[in-house]
């Protein structure tokens, strides 16, 4: 296969890509929010199809366009967090009835407004907006990767540079309250990381498998160690191997959705860590009780 220089640049935005969601998504495992990704992931829709009527009126090309409509699904998403947490500010409900509340209305929103785009005239000419939905790394052109590489690095160098506020917050917030001069604002922190690397990987991995590739490498790391510092690196590893491999392969004359491709490469090294954690632990459970006989 010849793999021309804008390939190589898409590939390397699917690497950095992969970088940052392997690491944030730890952080998120961390401190239990993987239901509300899910809900901004969804949220990020109907910000996708608002950014289509923005530019639109605008009169932008679909290929100069992404920067805006990025923009909007983030506000979108934002906006989505905001509703989690102010339903369970005002209210007695818990937060996965919340989380289903958000992101059911939202998605909703997003698949009407969808809609009223494909019922306008020229609206399915629109080269590139179904790519949000399942991504497909076909649509990416060398200026998108381009913005995808610059925020996914940048937003790489944030989450680093938390580290330990994120950590220290996680596992003791008793503690952080009285020790951390950062505790009221990592979590904020953290929500808009969350919604800034969903919306960057929309166009790779599609709004509903967007999650995938930020959960499911960190779940896998998780089964490896217990140490964090080599969760982190485990799981950015699984993340890059699985947006790889699923952009290859998505990107090859078989032109599988890029998202499903990737989701599915992530569940495959999920369960082979899976399968391998349980034999580990029968058989250090076996050797334990041939010990004590």
């Amino acid at each position: 296969m010849d793999i021309g220089f804008n390939t190589w640049i898409v590939l390397l935005s699917v690497i950095a890509l992969g970088l940052c969601n392997g690491i944030i998504g730890v952080y998120i495992m961390l401190y239990k929010k993987a239901l509300v990704s899910d809900a901004v992931s969804h949220a990020a829709l109907p910000g996708v199809a608002l950014g289509y009527f923005l530019t639109a009126s605008m009169d932008i090309e679909m290929h100069s366009a992404l920067p805006i409509m990025l923009i909007c699904a983030g506000l979108t998403g934002y906006l989505s967090i905001l509703t989690i947490n102010k339903i369970l500010h005002v209210s007695k409900l818990k937060e996965d009835a919340a989380i289903s509340i958000s992101l059911s209305v939202y998605f909703a929103l997003g698949i009407v407004l969808f809609s009223a785009i494909q019922s306008l005239e020229n609206g399915t000419n629109r080269h590139g907006l179904d790519s949000f939905l399942l991504g497909q790394i076909s649509g990416v052109t060398a200026n998108e990767a381009w913005i995808i590489i610059t925020a996914s690095v940048l937003l790489t160098l944030i989450a680093i540079a938390f580290h330990k506020h994120f950590i220290f917050q996680s596992f003791d917030k008793e503690c952080s309250r009285h020790l951390n001069p950062l505790h009221k604002y990592a979590t904020q922190i953290l929500q808009i990381l969350m919604m800034a690397i969903i919306c960057i990987g929309l166009k790779t991995t599609g709004a509903i498998l967007v999650l995938a590739l930020l959960i499911i490498p960190a779940a896998t790391a998780r089964l490896w160690s217990s140490r964090n510092n080599i969760i982190i690196m485990l799981s950015a590893c699984f993340a890059i191997l699985g947006a790889v491999s699923g952009t290859l392969i998505s990107a090859s004359s078989l032109n599988f959705p890029t998202g499903a491709t990737i989701t599915v490469i992530l569940f495959g090294l999920f369960i082979i860590t899976f399968v391998i954690h349980i034999f580990r632990t029968k058989l250090f459970f076996g050797l334990g009780s041939i010990a004590q006989k």
